[in-house]
């Protein structure tokens, strides 16, 4: 089915897909501002905070950071995406343990222990100062939330041995802002955020997507981007989604541009008629 579509738009690879190589990334204003900060927080800080909405490609600047920032000589890096059932603070050291390539003792305070260990070990034995990133932490429960700064706490307060980043959705500043996570918030001097994109973003990135799949003419009108910003409110991963219906139902008409309309109508159409056979 994609590949009919490709054909029509002489397309050599689909666009607005989620595994887009890292050099094809679209990096926007919000993009390399939150990247810089991150890549900053590498020198001397234990916590760094990106925050937005939901489908504003705080994952896609993680994806970044650790391509462009992250050297595997100097850092021991560890990925973690939060579930959303609930989490304790033993399950977020097993799982960063598991990251590091370490098996995790079932006991839950061994857990932590070995987890500290290993953190002092990296930097004292390897020199490698390890990297912690917790994706959509929102869902993190407040106990775990609380049980970070074990984290980063040694002895030697003056020494930043292990970076944690923290990223999640809007309600996860918020809760950060309780006493409760005091300890945390006083450690958290980097903060990014990403917001949707405005109207003149929304083009560059849909232009910038169509480039790079290989076509060689304008595809979306630009009456058809206005519209595709309004229904996505500027929301990257819901203008791929817009994108998306548009290319397929303006394939299935046989038109060699997106129009307005046919945004309009692929959104809230339940069923998209297939694209012809060639």
């Amino acid at each position: 089915m994609k590949d009919r579509i490709k054909n029509h738009f002489g397309f050599v690879r689909f666009p607005f897909e989620k595994d887009i190589p890292i050099k094809d990334l679209y990096r926007s204003l919000d993009f390399e501002e939150a990247l810089a900060r991150l890549c900053a927080a590498l020198d001397g800080e234990d916590f760094a905070l990106l925050w937005g909405r939901a489908g504003c490609g705080k994952s896609t600047v993680v994806r970044a950071f650790h391509h462009d920032c992250i050297d595997e000589n100097r850092h021991l890096k560890a990925y973690v995406p939060v579930p959303s059932e609930p989490t304790m603070p033993c399950q977020l050291y097993k799982a960063i343990l598991e990251e590091f390539a370490i098996q995790p003792p079932y006991n839950s305070s061994a857990a932590a222990s070995l987890l500290k260990k290993t953190i002092l070990q990296a930097n004292s034995h390897k020199n490698r100062k390890p990297v912690i990133v917790l994706d959509e932490a929102q869902h993190m429960t407040d106990v775990a939330l609380s049980a970070l700064k074990n984290l980063v706490n040694f002895e030697h307060d003056s020494k930043n041995l292990a970076l944690v980043v923290l990223a999640g959705q809007e309600d996860l500043p918020r809760r950060l802002g309780y006493h409760q996570f005091l300890a945390v918030q006083q450690r958290m001097r980097i903060v990014a955020r990403m917001n949707p994109f405005g109207p003149d973003e929304t083009r560059a990135y849909i232009h910038h997507h169509v480039k790079i799949a290989g076509a060689t003419s304008k595809i979306f009108t630009d009456e058809a981007i206005t519209e595709i910003h309004h229904l996505a409110d500027g929301i990257p991963r819901t203008i791929n989604a817009v994108c998306f219906r548009a290319l397929f139902y303006a394939a299935a008409k046989t038109s060699e541009y997106v129009e307005p309309a046919m945004v309009r109508d692929a959104w809230t159409i339940d069923d998209t008629p297939p694209p012809p056979t060639p």
